[in-house]
């Protein structure tokens, strides 16, 4: 027996192993209480002679009165990626590619509660959860990694798809709620998606693309036996047809390609609706779509300068480039030519988990030393057009970098929320999110917005910025003297000191000297006639 804790009362021995507390009596160890689905981190003994148990994820529990106190979060603190749905609601996997943690997925519902999933027993793989995708009628479909593919309908009923023999559970938890239930083997449509190679129970799905144009959902399914990794799904939402075998078209990479196996891990569609896939070790593939209905395939690897042949990040921007993340750095695709990112102007971390577009086409990288942002206003060859988010213990350094409250420094996916702006960010040690985020979504109005530090020390040995927050769209802001004379005027046409509702002065007049001592005033004003005034206290040092 493997021992775990030991607690001694009144001359009596209790012990647990991690699922059973047991007393020791008699020169016997005899069993106390039993947990058959979670782990006993601790347990103290009461008064009354039960228990209470603490669990690495039901949160704590009276053994007598069945007393129970469950914290309001996600299953598990490492998590992989995301989907906002229409609804509001947060939905996140525990995994990213290759992931096999078997932790399910979490919802975090618009009034901040949390409810869990988690597949147990022989279904155990489908809890290895990989990408989330919205249906064109609020369907969710989750792909896992050996466990196939389950969708939730917006009543939250569950359909499964894989090729299981024997019942399953699956255990739904939350503050208010703690249910398993038995799942059934979906014997409607086993096989319907290719099994992996020398493993006829499990199926792999990685990722999905919703295509509205050729009324498909696109599926990747790697390392199949059939060699065919690409399935279309001939629909926009699930429905009836979905249990109709001839609504799934299993698709096979060109032979000329000569990519071995089906290693393909990620898709994407540009904005001539051409499809992108990357790949686990056999570079990015491309499908372009003829009227004729045929496609022409491409492949471009390292020998076509691609950073290296795993790609498990890819997205395409509102300007026509499609912007590939690898394990080893960034590249990206225009008009023929693929383009390489390095020195002061790539992500700050070379291994690229998620890549996300938002609506003013800023692109945000996640990467394994931090949060990357390119701004859509600049050139991507301008150091000035990135912005780094690091943890406050990161030892990088630079005026385009921000020390934040990350939970970690390894980004797992991202995403911005359109109706706020908030950036979401799943790490290893939990959820973060970047609230009123200063570089999307300008606010309506300029209520809100104001400047600092104020006062502030300037010098010409150090960087001196005031920072101007919570602007609207095309903002532009007047610096004047006590007396009224410009000393400089700062817009998006002007200036790369601006970010959607933030924007920063560098304490220099338009002939790029540092001001003097004084005081000054700023005038905020944008097109549609709101403004915003004040006064800074500039000490030159």
């Amino acid at each position: 027996m493997s021992i775990k804790h030991i607690l001694i009362r009144e001359n009596q021995i209790f012990i647990d192993n991690s699922k059973t507390i047991y007393q020791f009596q008699n020169s016997q160890f005899s069993p106390q209480y039993t947990t058959s689905i979670n782990t006993i981190n601790d347990f103290i003994i009461n008064d009354d002679g039960g228990f209470w148990v603490s669990f690495a994820e039901q949160g704590l529990l009276n053994t007598l009165s069945n007393q129970t106190i469950r914290f309001n979060g996600p299953v598990d603190n490492i998590m992989g990626n995301m989907v906002l749905n229409t609804r509001g609601e947060l939905w996140v996997t525990s995994g990213i590619h290759g992931d096999q943690r078997a932790k399910g997925f979490s919802v975090l519902f618009p009034d901040g509660s949390w409810k869990n999933y988690r597949h147990l027993s022989g279904w155990r793989s489908t809890a290895s959860t990989q990408k989330i995708l919205e249906d064109a009628t609020g369907n969710m479909w989750i792909g896992s990694w050996n466990g196939g593919l389950f969708i939730i309908d917006p009543e939250y009923q569950i359909s499964h798809f894989n090729n299981y023999v024997d019942p399953g559970r699956l255990w739904i938890s939350s503050p208010t709620e703690n249910d398993t239930i038995e799942v059934y083997p979906p014997d409607s449509v086993r096989h319907f998606l290719s099994y992996t190679v020398n493993y006829p129970n499990l199926l792999v799905v990685t990722d999905f693309m919703l295509d509205q144009d050729r009324e498909t959902i696109w599926l990747i399914t790697p390392f199949v036996r059939s060699e065919k990794p690409i399935v279309r799904y001939h629909g926009t939402s699930f429905g009836e047809q979905a249990f109709d075998s001839t609504s799934w078209e299993k698709i096979e990479i060109d032979d000329q390609l000569q990519v071995e196996g089906s290693p393909a891990a990620v898709i994407t569609q540009d904005i001539f609706n051409d499809n992108w896939i990357g790949t686990d070790r056999s570079g990015i593939i491309s499908m372009q779509f003829q009227a004729s209905g045929d496609i022409i395939w491409s492949k471009y690897t390292e020998t076509e300068n691609i950073k290296n042949n795993s790609c498990f990040a890819i997205a395409s921007d509102q300007d026509g480039y499609v912007w590939f993340g690898t394990v080893a750095g960034l590249n990206a695709y225009f008009n023929g030519n693929i383009y390489d990112f390095r020195e002061d102007y790539q992500p700050v971390g070379l291994k690229i988990n998620a890549i996300f577009v938002d609506p003013e086409n800023n692109k945000w990288f996640a990467t394994d030393q931090g949060l990357s942002l390119l701004l859509s206003r600049g050139s991507p060859f301008d150091p000035n057009s990135w912005v780094h988010f690091v943890t406050k213990t990161s030892e990088l350094t630079g005026q385009n970098i921000y020390f934040t409250n990350l939970p970690s420094q390894e980004i797992r996916s991202v995403m911005v929320d359109p109706s706020t702006g908030d950036v979401y960010c799943t790490t290893m040690a939990g959820l973060a999110i970047l609230r009123s985020n200063p570089f999307t979504t300008p606010l309506e109005n300029l209520d809100q917005s104001k400047a600092g530090p104020n006062p502030l020390q300037i010098s010409e040995d150090k960087e001196n910025y005031v920072y101007f927050r919570n602007l609207t769209l095309n903002s532009e802001i007047k610096i004047l003297t006590s007396n009224a004379r410009l000393v400089r005027v700062l817009n998006l046409k002007n200036s790369l000191d601006f970010f959607g509702s933030f924007a920063r002065w560098d304490c220099r007049n338009s002939d790029g000297r540092l001001v003097s001592s004084g005081v000054y005033l700023y005038l905020i004003t944008d097109e549609v006639g709101n403004s915003k005034s004040g006064k800074l206290l500039i000490i030159r040092e």
